[in-house]
């Protein structure tokens, strides 16, 4: 029988990505729902090709003429709210809607799944408390995608915990596209300059992130959270080649490292396809003969003064617990959300990043938030909106 899989966020990289990947094992897999924010033109072609049963789109994307013709020729049903769907259960669910508006439909849908992959680091920083109450309730089995969390999940599988403690956790960074300029990051720097990643292809969002490596830190904090280590055992090192996506130090002081090429696709791969007997991964196969034929180098790098918020930001943080986790992935947001709209003054994001985390106003907010729900989350999300100084 086809594995039913739910893809939130399908027409953005993650799931186009997917969508691929299931293109070439039709046999295995029947395509259940799909969903979308504005991208309609491309939803309806992937709703010609894999033919849904369900489609998850607001109310303003619903409305237009030409995605209403396609819906009710393939008669698929429109949701606008999952936890309308009854009955249904998909095998996988791949989560990759952006950002914090990520969170509402991730908590959804786990009722509704057996396993769940998200590769959306706002929403389990913002929620993972909540999140992780969901998948013990549903007996919903969790898989992190984002590379570097994928890669540390697969290195304690092989740990003995008990017998090898982490002394200590690397996350390599790419450098994003002005590590190795050598310049200072400057307000005059080019919005397209700004989100052309030079190895990863990636949103909008997360490219900015990259560019002044504050997804690393995100990266920090998700990674504290899903495998309850503390941010002080994290490490940032730049790795240009892409390879390597985490190293854990042990106390025995082995070091075990985790590498494939720098492409989502084979995190994706393997969620849906490792129980396949046939699955034989060419990124595998590809990727070790060019190690045999030394076309591959792996180098790692110490950051430089440029980043040097990076340390004051993560020891800012190892003072605080997960409501300060939750300000900081909001705070960003607002930024770059800020950034994107006028697109000028990139050296400011993390000026302004740093001023507002440490205000007052700010501070007994969250000494006086319980974040035990949703809405909690939004309204605070809100109140920093409203509250925000941008200079």
């Amino acid at each position: 029988m086809k594995k039913k899989i739910c893809i939130l966020g399908s027409t953005g990289i993650i799931g186009k990505l997917t969508l691929n990947i299931i293109s070439k094992n039709k046999k295995l897999f029947k395509v259940s729902l799909l969903s979308c924010n504005k991208n309609y033109s491309l939803l309806i072609k992937q709703i010609k090709k894999f033919k849904p049963k369900f489609v998850y789109i607001n109310k303003e994307t619903s409305e237009n003429n030409e995605l209403k013709k396609v819906i009710k020729k393939y008669k698929v049903k429109v949701i606008s709210d999952l936890s309308l769907i009854k009955n249904y259960k998909f095998d996988i669910t791949i989560s990759a809607i952006s950002g914090f508006n990520g969170l509402k439909p991730t908590l959804d849908i786990i009722k509704l799944s057996k396993k769940i992959g998200i590769v959306n680091k706002e929403s389990i920083i913002c929620g993972w408390h909540l999140i992780k109450k969901k998948l013990t309730q549903y007996n919903t089995e969790f898989i992190p995608l984002d590379s570097e969390h994928f890669s540390i999940f697969n290195l304690l599988s092989v740990v003995d915990k008990k017998k090898f403690f982490i002394k200590k956790i690397f996350l390599p960074a790419s450098g994003g596209p002005f590590f190795f300029t050598k310049k200072t990051i400057t307000k005059n720097i080019l919005y397209k300059d700004v989100i052309s990643h030079p190895k990863w292809r990636m949103g909008v969002k997360n490219s900015i992130d990259s560019a002044n490596l504050m997804n690393k830190i995100l990266e920090v904090v998700e990674a504290s959270l899903l495998f309850e280590i503390p941010i002080k055992k994290f490490k940032i090192l730049i790795h240009p080649e892409s390879f390597v996506h985490s190293v854990l130090q042990l106390k025995n002081n082995f070091f075990i490292m985790n590498a494939y090429p720098p492409d989502m696709s084979f995190p994706i791969e393997n969620l849906l396809l490792n129980n396949e007997k046939s699955f034989i991964s060419k990124f595998s196969e590809n990727f070790f003969n060019s190690f045999i034929t030394k076309k591959i180098k792996i180098n790692f790098l110490k950051i430089d003064k440029r980043f040097s918020y990076i340390n004051v930001i993560l020891n800012f943080l190892c003072k605080k617990n997960y409501k300060y986790f939750i300000f900081l992935s909001l705070l960003n947001e607002v930024l770059v959300d800020n950034y994107v709209l006028k697109k000028k003054n990139f050296n400011k994001i993390i000026k302004n990043l740093i001023f507002n985390l440490k205000r007052t106003i700010f501070l007994k907010k969250i000494n006086s938030c319980s974040f035990l729900n949703i809405s909690d989350i939004n309204n605070f999300y809100k109140y920093i909106i409203k509250n925000i100084i941008i200079n």
